[in-house]
């Protein structure tokens, strides 16, 4: 790149043309660092979104949804009874 704002400047209105490249290479990589962001951002969701549903299928996760279940019917009815 520097060899080319080297020609650039030589040029004829080389200094505006330097100016310009020195300005939209940067600004071109900083463009390919956003997209590589918003990717690496979709996957990590993505990822996430996949170990929350497989947490959700294990039996480990069965038998606390049904102990909280029972607790929450039980207490229910003890707070019915007392009525």
């Amino acid at each position: 790149m520097s060899a080319l704002k080297i020609i650039a400047a030589a040029a004829p209105l080389g200094g505006t043309i330097s100016e310009i490249l020195a300005n939209l290479v940067p600004d071109q990589k900083l463009d390919r660092v956003v997209e590589f962001v918003r990717i690496l951002d979709f996957k990590i969701a993505n990822a996430e979104r996949k170990i929350e549903e497989a947490e959700l299928k294990t039996a480990e996760f069965t038998d606390l949804l049904e102990d909280l279940s029972i607790r929450h019917l039980a207490l229910c009815l003890t707070k019915g009874s007392n009525t």
